[in-house]
């Protein structure tokens, strides 16, 4: 507690803090290939990671045909 006579204490605003992304990455030996980041609070289920790595294998062929 303050000291009778003194400013009570500052409240400052809450801000919310930063959550957490999932990211999925695919990489080699030479670096990061493809990296798909998933929506906020979205799982990595089958369905999801089945599209992920068809958008991986579409720009896997792009770079190394």
């Amino acid at each position: 507690m303050a000291p009778e006579g003194s400013n009570p204490p500052l409240k400052f605003k809450r801000q919310e803090s930063r959550k957490k992304q999932t990211v999925l990455s695919f990489f080699d030996n030479c670096g990061v290939i493809f990296q798909h980041y998933l929506p906020m609070r979205t799982s990595v289920t089958a369905a999801v990671f089945k599209d992920v790595m068809n958008m991986f294998l579409k720009k896997f062929k792009e770079k190394r045909p």
